[in-house]
């Protein structure tokens, strides 16, 4: 290890460019209330958006199946 080097130097642009986060304030009744709303509904969103992947999965892999029992068929 050189003289005068330290392991955790850094150098003057990796700490200018980040600020120290400040401390959050706690929420009053009403803003807890509509965060918490505003929560759900981006955890319902998040919900449906699985179902109707899960679902087109579901079709997709079903016509797989139907397309590759059909060629069975057609092969005989």
């Amino acid at each position: 290890m050189k003289l005068g080097k330290h392991k955790y130097d850094m150098r003057f642009y990796e700490f200018a460019a980040t600020k120290p986060k400040k401390p959050k304030k706690p929420l009053t009744p009403e803003q807890s209330v509509v965060a918490a709303r505003k929560r759900d509904v981006d955890q319902a969103k998040q919900a449906l958006d699985r179902t109707k992947d899960q679902q087109k999965r579901r079709r997709e892999f079903e016509k797989a199946i139907k397309a590759s029992y059909i060629f069975k068929l057609q092969s005989r």
